[in-house]
Formats: structure tokens, C-alpha cells, sequence
């Protein structure tokens, strides 16, 4: 495998630089990246996935996530005109890969709505001291749930069709990469440095379900959505699947702050993203011509 070097990650207002301009034709790739926390700064300043990627040719990635995106949703992607006007790249070089990180937000923010406190995809179990591994399922309103992924499908659809294909887009066919995010146990740890959070943690504590069940609920939510994602058949689409156990360790119950790859409740530490971005890397490597 050849050496990998670290990408260089840019902003809109650097990217659009004309003295930075000048240096594009240094990269052998431009990248754009657009999505929730997990691409801007979910945790602290300068912690996230792109910035940690590695790739063997020069690279630069315009990052339009910015930290302001905290809590990006897909209709608000698909209505930003910004990540449009970058996407159909109408007067710019062509974009070698476009990476989106988008859903999870869309999954939390239906399992609690804080300002309501309810959730629109769980419901309340009449006696929560009956519910077991066996049971956990019926804690979840499957129509509701099934009604989320439509939303999503749709959205990304739009993305893609609308978007990085439509009749007067310089990106048509060019590689887009989302992800299934990781394993996230339930706990309060908040983001500090927003005041936000956790998410979660209070929706488990609604359903009054045992506390050993909270992490099994988390990884039958996630799954689900890495399912939804993955079914999504759009051409030159491909989902990166970093979900498996293997790829983050997850947090320790009853935690409420840094703990082990996770620096709150639902966004990694630095040496977490780079263990995502090395599978990010991996995948590109593997599937860009």
C-alpha cells in the first residue's frame, strides 16, 4: 500500500481564495465534504472525520460544514444553497469524490425531541420492567420509524438526482460517500462547550427500561438506519459502513464525559474520528478510479 499523507482540509472562504486558487492544480484530488457534526466540530474545535483522513495522493477537501452545522438535518442539506451551488460545481474544477454525513441527526432527533420531551419512533411500555432483549422491539413504533426512512431516502435522493445529477450540474456521476455512523451508549454526557445533550440518555430514561437494554435499543436503532442507508440504490452511491463494534469501543455506562473512543454521548474524540477516517480511507483508496 502506497504511503498516505494527511489531507488538506479548507473552508468556502479559503477554497474561494484567489491566491489559494492559484494551488489547486498541487492536489491530484478535490474533495467536498458537507454534513452534521460528525464532518464540522461535534466535540472540540478541529475534531472531526474529514480532517483526519489520509490518502495516498495530495488531496484537498473543501469542508462546508461548518461548526454552526451542529445539528444538521437532511431537508436542511437539501435546501442549503451553498452545498448546491459547490455540489453542481458549475464553475470549478471537478470534484474527485463528494462526502456526506447526514441521517444521524435526523434518527436522534426523532427518538427525542427535547423541547417536547417525547419521542416520536419510541413509545412507553405500560409495565418497562417487563421488557427484555426478547421484547425491546415493541418499545418502537415501527410505521413511525419506517415513515423516518422514507423522509431520509427521499431527501438523499433529491441530493443525488436533483443535485450531483441534474441537467445543469459539472458533477454528474462523480463518487458520493455517506456512512453509518458507530455504536453510541446512552448516557448523559452533553456537549459541553454547546450546553447541548444529551439526546439519548433522556429518551431511555422516559421509557423506564433497564439500563443494560439502553445500549441493545441504541444498536437496534443504528442498525436500522445502516440498513436504510445501504438499501439506497442511486448510481455511483456507496455507504461506508463503520458501524461494527470493532471500529469504535464504545462508552462506558453511567459515564458523563470522555470515555474511551467517545467525547460525550454522540460524537467521537480525536483518536475516534481517526479510527473512523482510517476506514473512510480505506474505502476511498479502494473505490476511487
Amino acid at each position: 500500500m502506497p504511503d498516505r499523507m494527511p489531507v488538506t482540509e479548507v473552508n468556502a472562504a479559503k477554497f474561494e481564495n484567489a491566491d489559494w486558487c492559484s494551488t489547486l492544480n498541487d492536489y491530484r484530488r478535490v474533495i467536498l465534504a458537507e454534513g452534521d457534526s460528525w464532518f464540522s466540530y461535534g466535540s472540540t474545535k478541529f475534531r472531526n472525520l474529514p480532517s483526519a483522513l489520509e490518502l495516498p495522493d495530495p488531496t484537498c477537501v473543501l469542508n462546508i460544514a461548518e461548526p454552526g452545522d451542529t445539528l444538521r438535518r437532511m431537508h436542511e442539506t437539501t435546501r442549503n444553497p451553498e452545498f448546491y451551488f459547490y455540489l453542481r460545481n458549475k464553475n470549478g474544477r471537478r470534484w474527485s469524490a463528494i462526502l456526506l454525513s447526514g441521517g444521524g441527526n435526523d434518527l436522534i432527533d426523532a427518538i427525542w425531541n427535547e423541547r417536547d420531551q417525547r419521542s416520536e419512533i419510541l413509545v412507553r411500555p405500560a409495565d418497562p420492567s417487563r421488557i427484555d432483549a426478547s421484547t425491546l422491539r415493541s418499545v418502537v413504533n415501527e410505521d413511525a420509524l419506517g415513515a423516518l426512512f422514507r423522509y431520509l431516502r427521499t431527501n438523499i435522493e433529491q441530493i443525488v438526482t436533483e443535485g450531483r445529477d441534474g441537467g445543469d450540474s459539472e458533477s454528474r456521476w462523480v463518487p458520493l460517500f455517506m456512512h453509518t455512523y458507530a455504536l453510541v451508549q446512552p448516557r448523559n454526557a452533553p456537549v459541553k462547550f454547546l450546553g447541548r445533550g444529551p439526546w439519548l440518555y433522556p429518551a431511555c430514561k422516559w421509557l423506564g427500561i433497564d439500563e443494560g437494554l439502553w445500549l441493545e435499543l441504541s444498536r437496534l436503532l443504528l442498525g436500522q438506519l445502516a440498513a436504510c442507508l445501504k438499501s439506497i440504490d442511486l448510481p455511483n452511491f456507496f455507504v461506508i459502513d463503520t458501524l461494527a463494534e470493532t471500529t469504535l469501543i464504545a462508552a462506558d455506562p453511567g459515564s458523563t464525559g470522555h470515555s474511551n473512543d467517545w467525547e460525550n454521548e454522540i460524537h467521537p474524540d480525536r483518536g475516534g474520528y481517526r479510527k473512523l477516517a482510517s476506514v473512510w480511507s480505506d474505502e476511498l483508496e479502494r473505490l476511487l478510479p
